[in-house]
């Protein structure tokens, strides 16, 4: 009888065993989901080396858009990601499935850095992560990054140069952290629509958690040279050309309207030019030559005008005025003397007519030559301005093929060293 009583305690064991087993097991990938988010798995994998790898499977950029009165470069990475969670594992022959799907908030997922950027804004392509039996998990992310980029814009808008986008992990000196595995052969990249700036290439740069991808940036010439160069030098050429006008109110009136007109056109482009930096355009020195080749030619046609009327310096007008008014005066005391003495003045209007001819001559001759002198002035200040323009091309030339101006533009790192 107790022999019996053992046999059915054993049966009644086993059974219950058999029931919990069953209870607990999953024949379905959301049964085991649910109990893999159940553990609640929030916290980096923590490995013998406190040190998570993270390998970067795919990886892909393209530019956005590039501020250049900013500097700031726009991107967006996306990446497949990759990394082992032993806390995730399961036996197949259990669980009879390979992979699963869950929940990336209910799971630890990483969390890359950008050393150099101004926004970072991550979000999943997919709020779910793949997760196989291994303990291997996949993880989509789309990274928008605006970054602060050092770079040579002295010859702008002629300008070739790298912007640096740093990514990777963290770490810090007792070795924990996280350090991401890239590799050159999952890198692609496309320019993207950047406006004026174009981006001829991306390479993989750096290594250990100084990774970085090297983003080869150039400036499509077509729109600064068409809205900025092009302006300038054709004003330019204009206040050449209307130096063969003559000397006359209109001419000058056609060079203050170029002077007022130049100006304005700096004052709207003032906005659109780069940030100075520590290495300012050389199109802002060549605004300001213009602008000083125009108001030179302008005063200057002002003097010759003048001067082509008769003054040679500006207070020679005032000069004249009383020379005027004391030959009127005369004139009133000749008539005043003629009144009384009517018979002397008979006697001498052969003279005096002969006189006041010769005078009308004389200054006629006085007035032809100080015409002559100020056109012989004018042709000699168009050479000369013709000279100075040639010369500053030249100048202007030279100076863009010198590599005058050097930026660092991993400067951002100095601060960890």
């Amino acid at each position: 009888m107790g022999s019996l009583r053992h046999i059915l305690g054993g049966l009644l064991l086993c059974l219950s065993v058999s029931a919990e087993d069953n209870a607990t097991s999953c024949v379905t990938r959301r049964c085991w989901a649910s109990q893999l988010i159940a553990k609640n798995i929030v916290s980096q994998p923590q490995s013998p080396s406190c040190n998570t790898e993270v390998t970067v499977a795919n990886l892909r950029y393209e530019t956005i858009a590039v501020d250049t009165k900013k500097m700031h470069v726009s991107s967006r990475l996306t990446m497949k990601l990759r990394w082992h969670d032993p806390d995730l594992s399961w036996n197949e022959t259990v669980y009879n499935f390979s992979i699963v799907v869950l929940p990336a908030s209910k799971v630890w997922t990483p969390v890359l850095s950008v050393d150099n950027a101004v926004t970072v804004n991550t979000t999943p392509v997919s709020g779910d992560v793949v997760v196989d039996s291994d303990g291997f998990v996949e993880y989509s992310i789309n990274m928008y990054t605006t970054v602060k980029c050092s770079i040579n814009i002295f010859t702008y808008p002629i300008v070739t140069d790298y912007c640096p986008v740093p990514l990777n992990g963290w770490t810090n000196k007792e070795g924990c952290g996280l350090y991401l595995l890239m590799d050159e052969n999952s890198l692609t990249w496309s320019g993207g629509n950047a406006a004026e700036w174009i981006t001829k290439s991306v390479d993989l740069s750096g290594s250990g958690f100084r990774t970085y991808l090297y983003v080869e940036l150039t400036v499509s010439p077509f729109n600064p040279v068409v809205g900025l160069l092009m302006p300038s030098v054709l004003i330019l050429v204009a206040d050449i050309m209307s130096c063969m006008l003559p000397l006359s109110g209109e001419r000058n009136g056609f060079k203050v309207t170029l002077v007022l007109s130049f100006t304005m056109f700096l004052v709207l482009l003032t906005e659109q030019l780069p940030d100075s930096g520590s290495c300012s355009p050389l199109i802002r020195y060549h605004f300001l030559i213009s602008l000083l080749l125009l108001v030179l030619s302008m005063l200057s046609s002002l003097l010759l005008t003048r001067m082509s009327a008769g003054y040679v310096f500006l207070l020679c007008g005032c000069r004249k005025a009383t020379e005027n008014k004391q030959e009127k005066g005369n004139e009133e005391v000749s008539r005043e003397g003629a009144l009384d003495t009517v018979s002397e003045v008979e006697g001498t209007f052969h003279q005096r007519v002969l006189s006041f001819l010769e005078t009308k001559q004389q200054k006629k001759h006085t007035e032809n030559k100080t015409k002559a002198f100020a056109e012989k002035c004018d042709q000699a200040f168009l050479v000369l301005y013709v000279c100075i323009c040639i010369c500053y091309t030249i100048a202007m030339l030279v100076t863009i093929q010198q590599d005058i101006c050097k930026e660092n533009n991993l400067d951002f790192w100095t601060d960890f060293d």
